[in-house]
């Protein structure tokens, strides 16, 4: 799951990029009940053991995602009596950013007792992203200035509004699995998996493009007083480990329980201090800072810090349907970001701690599988809110695979969901704002975010 799922803030706590292979993408991303990839080394290793089904040997595997967004803000219309009237866009974005992971299973059995058999993984993988990118095209209001090549068109062109972050943290995991056959049942198994976030750099920038140039200094009254900065914190590398189990559901012979656990760990940069405030205009994290002296704003951003908490997931692969190739799949993730103190700076510029409210997913899947080898999936999660002015997730997902021969199969998955929330003006023009109504003075951001992932497995 994403953290916000606006991705605005991925800059301040990292967007969820982990998405497992996408046989579990398009089932509601339940990738520690559903992997079949690499991919389930860090998050279910118990799997390991019997993915390779027992045969000695390697099955290598490549997954490659896109994440794209769609971001629309949009600002009140009065009418004629002051009054509401309606919503207007004012500025839109659509970008995307590719993550892509690999990595392989080697399995076997054990020489003293073929009941027992194991596996080892290793895999590459992003696990948290700080992308984002803004641009506001902005114009002067004035009907006797125009620049030439501009038919059509009475209002100049100023400038644009840039701002940018770029980086991704990547997860290096390896792992073993060893399992147990059990009569007329589905083997128990269990997972280790010692795990290492990669060191990483997260630039932000900020900068104010200016086109039009005038002796005027009217002219510049739509453009924000905004120091352009250019900014690179690097992230420390850093090791945490993973467990899992995984049973026979107590009534069937095909249907298994599945129990993980990660723990906590936070990396950050040496030059990380406290960088945003929360506003008092929507309540959200505010990460720019204005200088009265110079009225001028500046990003409030100083070092990066990734915070993963600890998840406790349960998951159950029940197998007993009427339809034959039929499986129905029940996932349930908690995530303690209540364990986190988060550190903001108050409006005497006091550092206080928040504290954060746990996320809770839930997720619902269904497989079918044709005779032909072919499957059709479908699942849906729903995600609590970290924060109480932002809007739970619902996210639809969907998927199917085709089997080339024997040892090379192809999934592919589509991920999808919208959501809205109030905010600030990010490039706020003139001084900031007393009003507390959010309602009236705050802008709405509409964001779609749309994932693909496309995923290919060999086996040797």
């Amino acid at each position: 799951s994403l953290v916000f799922s606006q991705t605005y803030f991925d800059r301040i706590f990292g967007g969820d990029v982990q998405y497992g292979d996408s046989r579990s993408m398009g089932l509601a991303n339940s990738y520690t009940t559903t992997g079949t990839t690499s991919s389930v080394t860090s998050k279910n290793p118990a799997r390991l053991a019997y993915l390779p089904d027992g045969k000695e040997g390697i099955s290598v595997d490549f997954q490659f995602n896109l994440r794209s967004y769609y971001e629309r803000r949009s600002i009140n219309i009065l009418d004629s009596f002051g009054d509401f009237l309606t919503e207007t866009d004012y500025v839109s974005n659509q970008h995307g950013h590719f993550y892509n992971s690999l990595g392989l299973i080697m399995g076997g059995k054990s020489l003293v007792n073929d009941k027992v058999k194991y596996g080892i993984g290793l895999s590459l993988m992003p696990i948290s992203s700080f992308n984002y990118n803004y641009k506001e095209e902005i114009r002067f209001q004035n009907m006797d200035i125009d620049t030439p090549g501009d038919i059509g068109v009475v209002d100049a062109a100023l400038g644009f509004h840039n701002y940018k972050n770029e980086g991704t943290i990547d997860l290096v995991s390896l792992g073993f699995g060893l399992s147990i056959e059990n009569v007329n049942m589905r083997p128990i198994s269990i997972g280790f998996a010692i795990n290492k976030l990669l060191s990483t750099s997260i630039t932000d920038e900020v900068i104010i493009d200016t086109v039009y140039n005038s002796i005027n200094p009217n002219v510049y009254e739509n453009l924000s007083n905004f120091e352009s900065s250019i900014q690179t914190s690097h992230i420390k590398s850093k090791f945490y480990p993973s467990i899992s189990l995984e049973v026979p559901y107590f009534k069937s012979n095909k249907s298994s329980i599945i129990l993980a656990f990660e723990p906590k760990t936070k990396v950050s940069s040496n030059n990380y201090t406290t960088n945003f405030y929360f506003s008092n205009l929507s309540g959200l994290p505010w990460l720019l800072d204005f200088n009265e002296q110079t009225s001028m704003y500046n990003l409030k951003l100083q070092g990066a810090e990734f915070f993963k908490p600890k998840k406790i997931t349960i998951g159950m692969r029940y197998n007993e349907l009427q339809f034959s190739g039929s499986l129905m799949i029940f996932e349930f993730v908690k995530e303690f970001y209540s364990e986190h103190d988060i550190q903001y700076l108050s409006d005497n510029n006091e550092t206080e701690n928040l504290k954060l409210e746990d996320i809770s997913n839930f997720r619902i899947a269904f497989e079918h599988k044709f005779k032909m080898g072919n499957s059709v999936r479908m699942g849906l999660e729903y995600k609590t809110a970290l924060l109480n002015q932002l809007n739970p997730l619902t996210k639809f997902s969907m998927g199917s695979n085709k089997k080339i021969n024997q040892n090379l199969n192809v999934d592919f998955a589509l991920s999808y969901f919208i959501t809205n929330y109030r905010y600030d003006d990010i490039f706020p023009v003139g001084s900031p704002t007393n009003q507390t109504n959010c309602n009236e003075f705050c802008e709405k951001v509409n964001e779609s975010n749309m994932s693909i992932s496309t995923t290919f497995k060999w086996g040797f």
